[in-house]
């Protein structure tokens, strides 16, 4: 399964800032340039679009550039230097403090298995080497804004970028069966042969496929798993080539990571620090209502592509993990504030019930109806017995409650 392909793929990632100016030092940088929508911009995607996600995608979201395209050698699993073309770097500024950035990385006229090897190579940031182009070119930038940023890491979920790539096959589209193996192979970046002892399971191939392949024309699937979002096409037309740069990449596929990162960065904080269950919980109540949008399209295919990315990076699964956690520690919290106040309002009663009943026998005392005290005596040891059996009857209560 030998052929030549077109590669183009977006490397992302994200970090942090609480730098309410960042957006302002980012735009009096000259290394960036901001990318600014035209009313015409915005009235065009108002016609494909609902206006919350046209206002978060064009207003909401500040997007500068660094032009690049400047070629370089990136070491492969190999161990060999393979060439690659290195487009740009674009930085996202979305709400909540969300910082999504993006590589990109052009393979022209490859053999797929070697785009497969530099991509899972570049991909791997934990395992660069800090004086290869790759770095310089790409990383280093992107380190110097993190730090900028007062970020921590440059990747704060996982050891490697997910990746949006759409892999062109200039010849004509293949049999259903050689489609899926190619498809399988551009999503997984492993070349699957079901005859190699070593490559993937049968069952394991067609379960990827099974969820994650979006099949809609005949010339073109995409597969959609964690890490990757990979279109396979068959000599597309233009106007597809731009659609998945400026719709599906820049709009719907950055937009499903900024809810997945959310999503993973609130989980995160939540188990780091569970007693900040009450800001986390408005935190997360505020975002679902603000950018968890039911419906994003007027059209069909966006809606599909959105919902099988959504799927591939688990999203609905993040989401009701941390909403459960969030709400039992919550409840939890509750319980244990009623426990307290239950426990106070009982020693309340209790020492308001002792003071009347020590006060009425102060008042019999006073009036002296014995003379010798001996009767005060029998009402106090009273007193002292029924504060003893409404004791043990809360007890009892209390562990009848249990």
């Amino acid at each position: 399964m030998t052929m030549n392909v077109n590669d183009v793929a977006h490397l992302c990632g994200y970090f942090s800032t609480a730098d309410a100016d960042f957006a302002a030092k980012m735009a009096a940088d000259p290394f960036w340039t901001q990318s600014v929508y035209s009313p015409e911009d915005v009235e065009i995607g108002s016609r494909f679009y609902f206006p919350e996600f046209v206002d978060l995608c064009m207003e909401k979201v500040k997007t500068f550039r660094h032009e690049v395209d400047k070629k370089i050698m990136v070491k492969s699993r190999g161990g060999q230097m393979k060439p690659a073309l290195l487009t740009d770097i674009q930085v996202y500024l979305y709400p909540f403090g969300i910082v999504l950035y993006s590589i990109g990385l052009r393979q022209d006229d490859v053999e797929i298995a070697d785009s497969f090897d530099v991509l899972m190579s570049a991909r791997m940031l934990v395992s660069m080497n800090g004086d290869s182009d790759f770095v310089k070119a790409a990383i280093a930038p992107l380190d110097a804004l993190r730090q900028k940023a007062g970020a921590e890491s440059l990747l704060e979920s996982g050891n490697k970028f997910k990746i949006f790539r759409s892999v062109v096959v200039d010849s004509e589209v293949v049999g259903q069966k050689e489609f899926d193996r190619l498809l399988f192979s551009a999503g997984t970046m492993t070349m699957y042969d079901e005859n190699d002892s070593m490559s993937f399971t049968q069952s394991y191939f067609e379960s990827i496929l099974s969820k994650g392949r979006l099949s809609v024309f005949r010339n073109w699937a995409a597969l959609s798993i964690l890490d990757t979002y990979t279109i396979l096409a068959f000599q597309p037309k233009e106007f597809m080539l731009k659609s998945w740069e400026n719709d599906y990449f820049s709009k719907l596929y950055l937009y499903s990571l900024f809810r997945k990162f959310f999503l993973f960065r609130l989980n995160d904080r939540f188990r780091s620090d569970p007693s900040r269950i009450a800001g986390l919980k408005n935190e997360l109540e505020s975002f679902e209502s603000e950018y968890s949008f039911p419906m994003l399209s007027y059209n069909f295919l966006p809606e599909l592509v959105v919902k099988s990315m959504e799927a591939g990076l688990d999203i609905e699964e993040e989401k009701e993990k941390i909403t459960v956690m969030v709400t039992r520690e919550k409840e939890r919290k509750e319980a244990e504030t009623n426990d307290r106040m239950n426990l106070f309002l009982g020693v309340i009663s209790f020492l308001t019930l002792f003071s009347a009943i020590w006060d009425f026998g102060c008042l019999v005392a006073g009036m002296n109806f014995f003379g010798d005290g001996t009767e005060v005596a029998v009402l106090r040891a009273c007193t002292m017995l029924i504060i003893g059996v409404i004791c043990l009857l809360a007890l009892k209560i209390k562990k009848d409650r249990k």
